[in-house]
């Protein structure tokens, strides 16, 4: 991979605590990113992740990240295989945990198991 001369590999990624789109998408295909083992490049996509990180006003954000998508899906920049589903289970006496809807666990701090 580091060659550039794969023709096809599998990465797989799990989404970042804050939620927001821009952190795994710039690791994954930022020109520069730390995880763009695909080498892959776009300068209008560079300069698209470069804004959405300075925008704060959601719809301009929606409307950043929306044309984001459209290049990846139209240059196949990265093509989704599947999502693992997840099953969280508790036993009596669990308390403070709690699902996140965008990490696989969420323990902390909080998180107590008492008899």
């Amino acid at each position: 991979l580091a060659a550039g001369e794969a023709d096809l590999f599998l990465q797989a990624w799990v989404t970042t605590p804050q939620g927001d789109p821009g952190a795994v998408l710039e690791t994954l295909l930022k020109s520069s990113g730390g995880s763009n083992s695909g080498k892959f490049s776009n300068a209008r996509l560079d300069e698209l992740l470069e804004q959405g990180r300075l925008t704060f006003e959601h719809d301009a954000r929606k409307a950043i990240y929306g044309e984001i998508q459209q290049i990846i899906a139209d240059e196949a920049a990265l093509i989704p295989v599947f999502h693992v589903s997840q099953t969280n289970v508790g036993v009596a006496g669990l308390s403070g945990y709690r699902v996140h809807p965008t990490e696989t666990y969420w323990i902390t701090h909080e998180t107590k198991l008492t008899e």
